[in-house]
């Protein structure tokens, strides 16, 4: 594709995306890149690469978004414009400005015992395995999707090969009895679909969500995974191994400290010798 066809909006956002999809990101970032450049396209339908740093801030403004979403924009933003720049089709670039995205720290929720149980001990055999999988292994729904029976090795085949976000992989032992024999038992896919290959993340989502108790979603379940076995190990660093993590301040937000801890760390602070 040459220069010329990148200049206008549509160019640009094929050609950005033939980038990404070069550097092996996946299919949710790069759906997720367009998303924030067609609502920027939408704002500014003409060219990308006349928009100044004003109108970018103006995006990111957007009252209906969150700090989340603001950051990921921002993320966006300054990789497409370093993109353009590099394609030498903007002299400036205007993102370089946008100053860092405030995301205060948040309790998440994780689910409670009762939602695991519930999910766990569903009367459908396939909706059993992705409640263990997400509340015993920490699995996210795109990680849930494509288990199959070959990521299963190790001498007792009791190890899952787990491809993660951003094409991370993790290796997890797998110490519940009744989630490794539910392993066990699988033949491909764990959750097949009608063509061949595997249920999308967004179907276990829904399915998820839809079977689980009023107001929750699978997301709580990889919580309720980090906080269990943050309150039984207090290792930070196996935890954020456990998640796939690639930061320990990920995980931090995953995990948070129990009342007893703190207070033994207080009468310890306290201790006068």
């Amino acid at each position: 594709m040459g220069v010329e066809a990148l200049r206008g909006w549509p160019g640009a956002l094929d050609g950005y995306t033939v980038t990404l999809e070069a550097a092996n990101r996946s299919r949710t970032t790069v759906r997720l890149h367009r998303h924030y450049l067609t609502q920027l396209r939408r704002r500014h339908p003409f060219k990308p690469w006349g928009v100044t740093t004003h109108q970018l801030r103006e995006l990111m403004a957007t009252p209906t978004w969150g700090p989340e979403s603001k950051q990921s924009c921002r993320t966006v933003l300054r990789q497409f414009y370093a993109w353009g720049h590099s394609e030498q089709l903007i002299d400036v670039n205007p993102a370089l400005a946008l100053v860092p995205i405030v995301v205060p720290r948040t309790t998440v929720q994780q689910a409670p015992e009762y939602v695991v149980r519930h999910i766990t001990g569903h009367p459908e055999p396939r909706m059993q395995l992705m409640g263990m999988l997400g509340s015993f292994l920490g699995l996210r729904c795109c990680e849930i999707a494509r288990v199959h029976s070959d990521d299963l090795h190790g001498a007792a085949r009791d190890v899952l090969h787990v491809l993660g976000k951003g094409r991370r992989e993790r290796d997890l032992p797998v110490m519940n009895l009744e989630l490794l024999a539910r392993l066990h038992q699988l033949d491909g896919w764990a959750f097949p679909n009608k063509h061949g290959s595997h249920l999308s993340p967004a179907y276990v989502s829904t399915l998820l969500s839809r079977e689980l108790d009023a107001g929750w979603t699978a997301h709580p379940l990889r919580h309720r995974a980090a906080q269990t076995a943050y309150d039984g190990t207090k290792d930070i660093a196996a935890v954020s191994a456990m998640l796939g993590h690639s930061k320990i301040e990920t995980t931090q937000r995953y995990v948070r400290t129990g009342q007893d801890a703190l207070r033994a760390a207080l009468a310890v602070a306290g201790d006068v010798a």
